[in-house]
């Protein structure tokens, strides 16, 4: 009988033993696992606030849950200013509302957007921001989060721009060169074909001026040529093309012009 009692007290210490020692395992499998996912918390927050990329977390209704700190370096608005609310906020009115259906609309239908778009930041700037947003889904595929990263690449346009006014524009006057002038004629007569309109063009320079430019130097003949174009400017309409092709010679473009009578006319006020 005591042999009967020691036996299944041993095994049933081995029982327990066993039970201990996998609950044990269990408990240490899930530390580890919480201990993982605390890593890989902790690293997706430091790649979050770390990065040089404006980063904003939004629900499926459109309302901020999160933004990092390069976000606000690049808009001015923070976490307490934009928790809960909409990034609407950030409209220029640069770009109509078509432009903000069809982000929703390709959203919905591709589960991303990537474009150049124009925001307003918190002190009043516009600058121009290259943003990608990128749909997080469940595992039906029902949005669970917007991710919108942002990069502001303002200076980057703003210097194209300035290489594009070189190539296209006369660099004393700021007039339109013979690149321009000719790439905008092209466009006006394709226009007037399509049309019926009439393309007008006059040639003109300045009679004695370089007897000017001889007598009172470069300089002042360079400012007379600057304020020649004002003067032409103001003639004209915002439609039409003034070209200084070289010297003091100038071509007027007139695009959808009126009849040659009113042309002549004008050429007379402009002499």
């Amino acid at each position: 009988m005591t042999l009967l009692v020691g036996s299944l007290i041993s095994a049933l210490a081995a029982m327990v033993s066993r039970e201990l020692l996998l609950s044990h395992r269990r408990t240490v499998d899930a530390l580890n696992q919480l201990s993982t996912a605390a890593d890989d918390l902790a690293i997706a927050a430091a790649v979050f606030e770390g990065t040089v990329q404006g980063v904003v977390i939004s629900n499926p209704e459109g309302l901020v849950l999160s933004l990092n700190q390069s976000f606000t370096q690049l808009t001015g608005y923070t976490n307490i200013d934009l928790r809960g609310k909409s990034l609407r906020i950030l409209r220029s009115g640069k770009h109509d509302l078509s432009f903000y259906e069809q982000l929703w609309e390709e959203l919905r239908q591709e589960g991303s957007w990537h474009r150049e778009i124009w925001n307003r930041c918190k002190d009043g700037t516009v600058r121009l921001h290259d943003v990608s947003i990128t749909t997080v889904t469940d595992k039906q595929l029902r949005p669970l989060h917007f991710v919108a990263m942002y990069q502001d690449i303002t200076a980057r346009y703003t210097e194209q721009q300035a290489i594009l006014h070189q190539a296209t524009h006369d660099a004393l006057t700021g007039l339109a060169n013979r690149t321009l002038l000719v790439d905008r004629l092209e466009q006006a007569l394709a226009m007037a074909q399509r049309y019926g309109y009439m393309v007008g063009l006059m040639f003109m320079d300045l009679n004695g001026f370089k007897a000017d430019n001889d007598s009172f130097g470069h300089d002042v003949g360079d400012k007379l040529l600057i304020a020649v174009s004002r003067r032409l400017e103001a003639f004209l309409r915002k439609t039409d093309t003034i070209c200084r092709q070289g010297g003091d010679e100038f071509i007027l473009m007139l695009p959808q012009a009126p009849d040659f009578e009113t042309l002549m006319a004008l050429a007379q006020r402009i002499q």
